[in-house]
């Protein structure tokens, strides 16, 4: 399972985590039709430099769920993989 996680910046004490992507995969395939992703409202407001280095914005994380929520979600989907 390859797993990507965009923040707000690279410090864990002070970042927080936008989005997680999951690609399932073995040594001879990429699962792309099994690949999920989720948005994660964070706990602060975006910084500007954050929205231009990966484009997720204000509007993007409206109704986003909390990162406890996205990361359960996350759990979830991996185990059924």
């Amino acid at each position: 399972m390859a797993v990507d996680f965009e923040t707000t910046g690279l410090n864990p004490e002070k970042d927080g985590i936008l989005s997680i992507g999951l690609v399932p995969f073995t040594l001879s395939r990429i699962k792309l039709n099994q690949a999920a992703h989720w948005t994660v409202r964070p706990k602060a407001k975006l910084e500007e430099e954050s929205v231009v280095i990966h484009g997720i914005t204000h509007n993007d994380l409206i109704d986003a769920p909390t990162s406890t929520r996205s990361l359960k979600m996350c759990s979830m989907h991996s185990q059924e993989k």
